[in-house]
């Protein structure tokens, strides 16, 4: 239809990027009488940590730890403030740790998620900007560390983000590795919308095993995503759910093994 007269209507458009390669830089073109723009960037998560392996019966070992989530970050802004093209970036979560002989391999640090006006990194040239989850540390005879949540942001960060009304969220660190007894336990919906993955089982000296942390919830939109039990399976997958409402979580812990090859955690949703 020919636009004569510039007469707004109700039309709504959602554009969504995903990860697209290492760091690729993808461009998004201004729609013709757009009045608002509601973004919403979620920071890409770390990588669990690998259990120990090989170790023995007779040593106390521990499961690896969870990654933490990315941060979340919103930004609702009036769009004859914005140029006509943004350049967005959109990280890849992190890997989980493989690999390790004796002792685990902490999980994958993956890079930030952004929005840019001309491409660039610097905070002068960002129009928002939401920082990646730590990975969680190999598990070993210690207890090792969960990876840390992205850090809240600010227009430190992102000086354009000011152009709007932002909020900026941090993100959850994912659990640590137990040394005996099943995974900690994550709890999703606590202070975002995404959770780090809780860690894998433990293995317990005279050759007991135990099952995976799970994602549980107060809340009736999420069931609980349960670990991998003790004879070493995979952790479920977290989950993206709508309900005219978004919302992620991590992914459950593998569960511990001492006769096999222990379960991989969970895939982190969305």
């Amino acid at each position: 239809m020919i636009d004569l007269f510039n007469i707004p209507t109700n039309t709504q458009s959602t554009y969504i990027f995903y990860p697209n390669g290492s760091n690729v830089v993808q461009t998004w073109e201004k729609p013709r009488n757009a009045k608002f723009l509601n973004i919403l960037l979620i920071g890409a998560g770390g990588g669990g940590g690998q259990g120990r392996v090989n170790s023995g019966a007779s040593t106390n070992t521990s499961g690896g730890a969870g990654g933490g989530s990315g941060t979340v970050t919103r930004l609702f802004v009036p769009a004859f403030l914005i140029p006509d093209r943004l350049y967005v970036v959109v990280s890849n979560g992190g890997a989980g740790g493989t690999g390790g002989t004796t002792t685990g391999v902490s999980g994958g640090n993956p890079g930030s998620v952004y929005i840019s006006l001309d491409g660039g990194t610097a905070s002068s040239s960002l129009l928002a900007i939401a920082s990646s989850g730590g990975g969680g540390a190999g598990g070993g005879i210690g207890i090792p560390a969960g990876g840390a949540g992205g850090l809240a942001l600010n227009t430190t960060n992102a000086v354009f983000m000011s152009l709007g009304i932002f909020n900026s969220t941090a993100g959850v660190s994912g659990s640590v590795g137990v040394v005996s007894g099943a995974g900690l336990s994550q709890t999703a919906f606590t202070t975002n919308i995404g959770t780090g993955g809780a860690a894998g089982g433990g293995k317990l000296s005279g050759g007991t095993s135990y099952s995976g942390g799970s994602i549980v919830s107060n809340s009736t939109l999420l069931e609980t995503l349960f670990g991998g039990n003790s004879t070493g399976t995979n952790g479920e997958n977290g989950i993206s759910e709508y309900y005219n409402i978004f919302f992620g979580t991590g992914g459950a812990g593998g569960g511990g093994s001492d006769v096999s090859t222990g379960g991989r955690g969970g895939n982190g949703g969305i």
